[in-house]
């Protein structure tokens, strides 16, 4: 009987051995775990961050910015040509807001203003980046809205008339996640309401 014994608490001793040994992975599996989580949440928030600096940097340059020559076509069908540094972006899409409210078509500017703009914009950012301009005035008056969106995901029209026919919502193409923003909101002289222009970056 004794050698039965002998084996029996070997057996018993190996057997809890094994489940210290499991035990002990398992705890350690769940702490690597959880810290490569947490350093990829640290990693995902620095490149957030940097990204929204980033944005924020561009976006002032970008508004900032004065084209060499830009041009637009009144409400006649006129060509209206910008002389060349002699007004911002940012004051280019409040002009364009301006003049739509005033009964200029958005069409109007697709060849010149827009098309002249998100070059400059693509040769400002760096090439890993896609982006959009946004402006957006509501005429609370007439109650009446009206809209620009310039991006790299947007087609170049070789006229306006194929920019017009084109009814895709590029707006609803730009990703919700990785994406810096940066927002103002602008007065609109003379107008009521405010003017809002939206910059944002996205890979």
């Amino acid at each position: 009987m004794k050698p039965r014994i002998i084996e029996d608490e070997k057996g018993q001793s190996a057997f809890f051995d094994a489940i210290i040994f499991l035990v002990i992975m398992i705890i350690a599996s769940s702490l690597i775990h959880i810290y490569s989580s947490h350093f990829s949440k640290d990693v995902d928030l620095i490149e957030r961050q940097d990204m929204i600096i980033y944005n924020r940097q561009t976006a002032e340059v970008v508004l900032a910015a004065t084209l060499h020559s830009t041009w637009y076509e009144d409400i006649n069908g006129e060509i209206i040509t910008k002389p060349p540094g002699d007004t911002t972006v940012l004051n280019l899409i409040i002009e364009e807001l301006y003049l739509m409210d005033d009964g200029v078509p958005k069409w109007n500017f697709v060849m010149g203003y827009e098309k002249d703009i998100k070059k400059l914009i693509g040769n400002l950012i760096l090439s890993s980046y896609h982006f959009a301009l946004q402006g957006y005035y509501l005429n609370e008056t007439k109650n009446e809205g009206y809209s620009i969106f310039i991006s790299d995901i947007v087609p170049n029209y070789d006229t306006k008339d194929k920019a017009q026919n084109d009814k895709t919502d590029y707006i609803q193409m730009i990703p919700r996640d990785n994406l810096a923003t940066i927002q103002m909101t602008l007065p609109m002289v003379g107008k009521s309401g405010e003017a809002k222009i939206t910059f944002s970056l996205w890979f």
